[in-house]
């Protein structure tokens, strides 16, 4: 039966509809930087030129962003356009083709927060969690490229980052005082994250592994420092901002004279456990050096500590220094606060320096 014409004008409509999209579609390039200026502003970024790469692609200069938590300056962003983007998620990107979206010469600084507003550690990592989920939906692959993040007066230079289904690659650069060295950053998509840093130069290996559960979530942490092993774990309940219980231990440490400052010794060796449950810790460091045999007019140097308390005072049960200008003894227990004046009743320490 032929079609009537209230149905014949439908289907006209929709045609034009449909080639009227497909129009948009393929003059997207031309009309996309007109639209994209507004929107940009819209959410607080701005830039200062747009430049066609072909048909797939395009580049911002001088993009600027500025929003309740960050302040992002970056000299240039390539990306995809739109169309071209979704029809890449949608059929499946090719690995061998360029990111979805590459980033040169970057700033971020982080702003501060009020502690009114944090929440618990619990929260943090499963909105992280949700947050990570939702752009490796969106932004299979991304690269940035020397770029550095602000904090104050802390720079912390980051060479390269490279963003690929949820796997975080990245080169940071520590600040000159503690070595400049650059660690090699690996978070990957587990129960919800595991973290490996690793740093040859620092013969430095860290596993960092995150879980959650029912009750909370489990931090356990295992690092090799120059033949050094450092263990640590900690249990976070949901609403707790402290862990509830975590310990460390470093039971047979080595550490070269040079790294401490004690030249003429060859290495401080001693035993580190500390530990802390529901709101109270303990701490017991014991380390000692030896001189070489040529610097027979030296003395050994001796450190011992043994303190525990919880977050509002510490008494220090023992504490010992021998070094080789000073020796320094406690002689009874201290009391501590973590505020004016600090000492809370007697204590006696003894001093004896070779001036």
């Amino acid at each position: 039966m032929p079609f009537g014409k209230g149905r014949r004008k439908l289907f006209r409509a929709l045609g034009f509809l449909l080639i009227g999209l497909a129009t948009l579609v393929v003059l997207l390039p031309i009309w996309f930087p007109l639209a994209l200026k507004p929107l940009a502003a819209k959410v607080g970024a701005h830039f200062s030129s747009y430049e066609r790469d072909g048909y797939a692609r395009f580049s911002l200069h001088s993009l600027d962003l500025t929003n309740d938590s960050i302040i992002l300056h970056a000299h240039q962003v390539d990306a995809l356009i739109p169309s071209v983007w979704l029809w890449k998620l949608a059929s499946g990107r090719d690995s061998g083709s360029k990111p979805f979206l590459q980033v040169e010469n970057w700033v971020c600084e982080l702003r501060p927060s009020g502690e009114s507003n944090r929440s618990p550690p619990f929260d943090q990592v499963q909105d992280a969690a949700r947050t990570l989920g939702t752009i490796g939906q969106w932004l299979p692959q991304a690269v940035f490229s020397q770029g550095a993040v602000r904090s104050g007066k802390t720079v912390l230079p980051i060479p390269e980052v490279s963003w690929s289904e949820g796997h975080i690659q990245a080169k940071i650069q520590l600040p000159p005082k503690a070595s400049g060295q650059i660690l090699d950053v690996r978070l990957t998509p587990a129960r919800p994250f595991d973290l490996l840093i690793n740093s040859p130069a620092l013969h430095l290996e860290s596993k960092v592994a995150l879980s959650t559960n029912l009750s909370g979530f489990d931090l356990q942490c295992s690092t090799l420092w120059q033949s050094n092993r450092l263990e640590g774990q900690a249990h976070f309940g949901r609403a707790a901002v402290l862990p509830d219980k975590a310990t460390l231990n470093a039971s047979d440490f080595r550490i070269s004279g040079d790294l401490v400052k004690l030249t003429p010794y060859k290495e401080l060796a001693g035993s580190l456990s500390a530990e802390w449950d529901r709101g109270r810790f303990s701490v017991d460091l014991s380390a000692a050096a030896h001189p070489a045999p040529s610097q027979t007019n030296l003395p050994p140097v001796d450190i011992s500590l043994k303190a525990q308390g919880d977050t509002n005072s510490a008494t220090v049960e023992k504490l010992a220094l021998n070094l080789p200008f000073a020796e320094a003894t406690l002689s009874n227990s201290a009391s501590l606060t973590f505020v004016a004046p600090y000492l809370r009743g007697p204590a006696n320490f003894d001093l004896k320096a070779d001036l």
